[in-house]
């Protein structure tokens, strides 16, 4: 039987999936600008360069540590390169790093954060107000009718739960030393 607090939660589950589609959209909309506004630049081909050279610099530090194994006159410091692999692996991609570091401002910037925050608002207000007229209601079915007709796939309330055991069970060492009538 289904009951008041399985439809809050399904209304809970609803409005957290609501945030998290708005969530990425936002996130890919605001990528998106951002990368318009940095191709409007010179700035990709100077990170082409920068690109190459960092490859280059990464190539030549694996070769230095090759050249440094096989001779047994020198020995390298493993922290000093453990350091500079650990820096040059976190700035391989030169592109990453600079957006990273770039603070982003448009208009349409401003109105997307300004959409985002109003789309947050509006979803928080509607589902209260769900909520509010949810508790009007005496019964778990007046709850799923009234969010059936509000437009939610309410199909997964209405599914029957199995009850029943999904594994065989042996009965005998169930009850062991307990007297018949006690079960």
């Amino acid at each position: 039987m289904l009951t008041k607090k399985e439809v809050s939660a399904f209304l809970d589950r609803m409005e957290e999936q609501a945030f998290k589609t708005v969530k990425e959209s936002y996130a890919d909309a605001v990528k998106a600008e951002e990368q318009r506004i940095f191709e409007l630049t010179k700035a990709p081909e100077i990170v082409e360069g920068m690109q190459q050279l960092m490859d280059e610099l990464v190539k030549r530090n694996e070769n230095l540590n090759e050249e440094l194994k096989r001779s047994s006159g020198m020995k390298y410091c493993d922290d000093a390169y453990h350091g500079m692999n650990y820096y040059l692996s976190r700035i391989q991609s030169i592109s990453d790093v600079v957006l990273e570091c770039v603070m982003f401002e448009s208009k349409k910037l401003g109105r997307l954060r300004s959409d985002y925050s109003e789309t947050r608002r509006k979803i928080t207000a509607n589902y209260a107000a769900i909520r509010a007229e949810l508790k009007n209601k005496s019964k778990a079915a007046q709850c799923v009718e009234y969010l059936r007709e509000v437009g939610f796939n309410v199909s997964e309330l209405e599914k029957p739960k199995c009850t029943e055991l999904a594994v065989a069970l042996d009965k005998r060492y169930l009850f062991i030393g307990i007297k018949e009538e006690n079960r």
